[in-house]
């Protein structure tokens, strides 16, 4: 009765305003006139734990939040974009993913641990991280593969 495998495209996005930019665009290219972008969160107040999610739903006629909370169903046809969904209903090709990292030059073991950490994930582990990065370290990552000098 309830089919968590969809057959419309999807797509994981980073938790981060790029990523999430990224989806949104992704997403409304899927869409046809008429359509509507249903934005679904387990409750409404989720909308609030990203302010580029909560600006979206607002700022566009044809963008529409919808909750699990109490059985929302959908009142319009279009793509959803499903926000914070359950990890078990998104799994993750652990060999495809090593097959990435191996074509975008990764080296040595690290594939392979990319794999085993999707593997772990997949199998409900959490992992854990001994650090934190700092706020900026992402950005001077990408500033340095495009060659700036930092």
């Amino acid at each position: 009765m309830f089919d968590r495998n969809a057959d419309d495209p999807t797509a994981v996005a980073s938790y981060d305003d790029e990523g999430l930019d990224a989806v949104i665009d992704w997403r409304c290219e899927h869409m046809v006139d008429g359509d509507t972008v249903t934005v679904w969160t387990h409750l409404k107040s989720n909308l609030g734990n990203s302010r580029r999610l909560e600006q979206f739903v607002a700022r566009y006629p044809n963008v529409e939040p919808m909750t699990g909370r109490g059985g929302g169903h959908l009142r319009a046809t279009g793509p959803v974009l499903t926000a914070w969904p359950d990890m078990p209903g998104i799994g993750m090709d652990a060999e495809a993913i090593e097959g990435w990292a191996l074509a975008n030059g990764w080296s040595g073991k690290n594939p392979e641990r990319l794999g085993q950490y999707v593997r772990n994930i997949n199998a409900g582990k959490r992992s854990r991280c001994r650090r934190v990065l700092q706020a900026g370290y992402v950005d001077h990552l990408r500033r340095r593969a495009a060659g700036g000098d930092d």
